[in-house]
């Protein structure tokens, strides 16, 4: 992710092991025994104020505790107990996600979708697939999420699907060309072979439903091969008039295990993004991350793609988390970085208006001064060491971006979360390579898979502490958010397509 002389070039985390904590499945259920009591009628301003007094941190109770005396959740690694300060926004800016919430919990189908957009703290999936984890054990499995067009890393860990080969021809991320249409996921892959095929098996042996596909029409396109299970589903032609992303969603005929997307060679065949949904109750959480990326990254996004992928997904959030890249460019300024993130976060609140969007401020990492070696110091100093000293220490302009993004974020209305205060703030990276086992990796950037349980974790104790503060009934009925998203029923319509904002329906 970040490529200086002092450290360690970007590598992925490793794979966690298979031996993962998860939270105590009892005590979810207890937790959703207890949603079901009926709450009695209360007035939305009143509900308001609690709410706005456990987000700004006015109350010295944690939000988790000043709901309903719940003791905190046990994190994967170590105990994380919600604390005020680490969230921040107003009443109102996760309102959208936590009515559809509220509405998962009630109804009898349906799903909630979460979207993630990071570098590569998102691409390794520890962060977030532990996120999808919580969230679904919590509220119900609806799939196992979204992927890049085959691997866009070796090595790179999915919790939930395994993936073939890349045998397509792959562009996008940090390499991507002017003219290049890219998506949500920030990767191409094209293909004309029909021995090429792309797979995507269900890691955790939950069936897929439906697949959701993101391709690039254009005239003389060509057609693409759908099997589930080693049974053909049906062609999708990518032929049209004009060039322009579109996205089709197909239900399969039955429930399966394994995905493989193949061209029939009749034309070429381009793909942005494939997401696979399981059961038609509960969250899905699709996320995607590129190496080395910055906020700018979704300046290279296709706008027209992006708004029919964002329309088909309809997240209920949005997890926007950049900053590490940002915060190791010594030549960024200020004023550069907060019209750059402000124009972004406006970008993205554009093209889905419905969303409840919550910032993840970078976390901590640390660097060395040029020509100190790695092993030659166990220093950390909070700020940058005098010349000659060799110590680690946050990169200079890190704490300044954190601070661009939270400033932005409330100003917007969104939620902010301080990743960075999980780990003790300024030389907490440092502190956790030193934990017994390590929490962050010896680069001072990346973290073990333990870290991002960690962190995830937290996130997950402060975003459920306020849930429960402003938990409906009342809230449902008061804030104007997104709708559940229905769960889709054949015959009607059992394939769709999104293209140029409508939706097309696929016989």
């Amino acid at each position: 992710m970040v490529r200086t002389p002092s450290n360690a070039p970007d590598a992925p985390p490793r794979p966690a092991p298979k031996d993962r904590k998860r939270v105590d499945a009892s005590t979810a259920d207890a937790q959703r025994r207890g949603r079901r009591v009926a709450s009695p009628p209360v007035r939305w301003a009143a509900l308001l104020v609690i709410a706005l007094l456990a987000l700004v941190g006015t109350s010295g109770a944690s939000p988790a505790h000043a709901a309903d005396g719940a003791a905190p959740r046990k994190a994967a690694t170590g105990t994380v107990r919600p604390q005020d300060g680490r969230l921040a926004g107003d009443a109102r800016s996760l309102g959208a996600f936590f009515t559809a919430l509220g509405k998962l919990e009630r109804r009898p189908a349906g799903t909630l979708s979460i979207l993630q957009i990071g570098d590569s703290h998102t691409a390794g999936s520890h962060f977030s697939g532990t996120l999808r984890g919580l969230f679904q054990e919590r509220f119900g499995n609806a799939g196992p999420g979204g992927f890049p067009p085959g691997p866009a890393y070796k090595g790179l860990f999915s919790p939930t699907v395994t993936l073939g080969p890349q045998t397509w021809t792959l562009s996008g991320g940090l390499n991507a060309k002017p003219g290049d249409r890219l998506g949500i996921s920030g990767f191409s892959a094209s293909s004309v072979r029909p021995d090429e095929a792309l797979r995507f098996d269900s890691a955790d042996n939950a069936p897929v439903s439906s697949i959701v596909l993101t391709l690039v029409g254009r005239p003389g396109g060509g057609g693409l091969l759908i099997t589930a299970d080693g049974k053909p589903v049906r062609s999708l032609a990518t032929a049209r008039p004009q060039e322009g992303g579109f996205v089709a969603r197909l239900k399969l005929p039955q429930p399966a295990h394994s995905i493989v997307l193949s061209p029939k060679g009749d034309g070429r065949v381009e793909l942005l993004r494939v997401a696979l949904h399981g059961a038609e109750k509960g969250v899905y959480y699709e996320s995607h991350g590129v190496i080395g990326a910055t906020v700018g990254l979704l300046q290279r996004w296709d706008e027209a793609t992006v708004s029919a992928e964002l329309q088909a997904l309809h997240p209920a959030l949005i997890v926007l988390a950049f900053g590490t890249n940002e915060g190791f460019n010594s030549s960024l300024t200020e004023d550069a970085y907060r019209t750059l993130f402000r124009e972004r976060l406006a970008a993205l609140r554009r093209w889905a208006p419905w969303a409840s969007v919550l910032v993840v401020g970078p976390p901590d990492a640390n660097r060395l001064p040029k020509g100190c070696p790695a092993e030659a110091t166990a220093a950390c100093s909070p700020t940058s060491p005098p010349s000659g000293t060799c110590a680690w220490h946050p990169p200079a302009e890190l704490a300044m971006v954190r601070e661009v993004e939270r400033k932005e974020a409330l100003a917007a209305g969104t939620a902010f979360w301080d990743w960075s205060a999980v780990m003790g703030g300024a030389c907490g990276t440092h502190a956790w390579t030193r934990n017994d086992p390590p929490l962050a990796a010896s680069d001072h950037v990346h973290f073990r898979p333990d870290g991002y349980r960690r962190a995830a974790q937290a996130l997950f104790d402060d975003l459920m502490g306020l849930y429960r503060t402003a938990r409906p009934p009342a809230i449902s009925e008061a804030i104007p958010g997104v709708a559940l998203r229905p769960a889709l029923r054949p015959p009607q319509c059992r394939n769709t397509a999104v293209l140029n904002g409508t939706i097309h329906c696929l016989r």
